[in-house]
């Protein structure tokens, strides 16, 4: 039975050969990469039959034409494979009158993705850089968890270099992002962003201030600094609203009444801490008004010899007394 099985089939064969009846395929292997709408051609030879396309792919593939009577080149398409793992499926191609069907074993590769360094270092300047590559054969997208660095690209397929750009770092230490770069489907990849910190420095402004003779009279100055500090001064005159931080901000100062006819000057020093050299603020205070008065302004002594009275000067600036009598 099974001879004259095979027998028929060759006779059939046969038969259709004699009426010019032929399906062939080329390619029989087709490779493909594993991004979405990833693609290849199949070129479909017909003479004298109907054709028509089946997979069991599952539905990750699919066909610009599933049948036809004529030849034709036929686009196959993948959906993305989410896996690291290739996957495989097989499209048969068969026609009518008895010719023998065609069979292409598409295969679709594993997505792949890593990275040059998970660690980036940049400088603490505005505009520094560094650049770290993605090696991939599917599509990825990038993200981070910080508003002081950006992307020279978030998303993307294939192999790239991708350029981080930071902003200044304010601070005197190190700071630190995470930058994650995931793939479809594959596990993802992390890039530690570390920033250098700043040089400690600390300026003021203004660096003089000129105040009223007057009590409590005041005036202020403001310290910008990415490091700590504190402020030193000699005067009994004056007090600060603070004295020391680790931030910067403004600073006021208060006086005691000047009495004197002469301006008086004190210097605030403000030391910062890996800071070189202090910065000084100095505060002068204008001088009072001349003023003399008298109290009480009339005496009455006694008629008899040596009676004697008295009143009080009081001034802030020298004196002399002349009389007519």
């Amino acid at each position: 039975m099974k001879k004259t099985f095979i027998v028929a089939v060759i006779l059939l064969q046969a038969i259709s050969g004699l009426k010019g009846q032929s399906l062939s395929i080329i390619p029989n292997v087709l490779s493909l990469n594993p991004l979405d709408n990833s693609s290849g051609t199949l070129s479909i030879t017909a003479s004298g039959v109907e054709w028509s396309i089946a997979d069991n792919s599952g539905g990750w593939l699919s066909f610009s034409a599933t049948s036809g009577n004529t030849s034709a080149v036929v686009t196959v398409t993948a959906a993305a494979n989410a896996s690291e793992l290739s996957r495989s499926a097989n499209v048969t191609v068969s026609g009518t009158g008895g010719v023998t069907p065609q069979v292409l074993v598409v295969t679709q590769n594993g997505g792949t993705l890593t990275i040059s360094d998970p660690v980036l270092s940049v400088a603490a300047s505005a505009n520094s850089d560094g650049t770290f590559s993605i090696t991939s054969n599917t599509s990825w997208t990038i993200s981070d968890n910080a508003d002081w660095l950006t992307l020279s690209t978030p998303n993307g397929s294939l192999d790239a270099s991708i350029i981080i750009s930071v902003e200044s770092n304010p601070l005197t230490i190190v700071r630190s992002a995470e930058v994650t770069i995931t793939g479809n489907g594959l596990a993802p990849q992390t890039i530690t962003v570390t920033q250098e910190g700043s040089a400690a420095s600390l300026s003021v402004s203004p660096s003089t201030l000129t105040v009223p003779a007057t009590a409590n009279s005041s005036g202020s100055f403001t310290i910008t600094t990415n490091t700590t500090w504190s402020i030193t001064e000699e005067a009994s005159w004056l007090s600060v609203s603070q004295a020391s931080g680790s931030e910067g901000g403004t600073i006021t100062i208060s006086v005691d009444a000047n009495s004197s006819t002469s301006s008086r000057s004190a210097v605030i020093t403000i030391t910062g801490t890996g800071v070189a050299t202090p910065a000084t603020v100095t505060v002068t205070q204008d001088a009072a008004s001349a003023s003399l008065s008298v109290s009480p302004p009339t005496l009455t002594v006694p008629a008899t010899a040596n009676s004697s009275g008295s009143f009080t000067i009081t001034t802030n600036t020298s004196w002399s007394i002349t009389e007519e009598a």
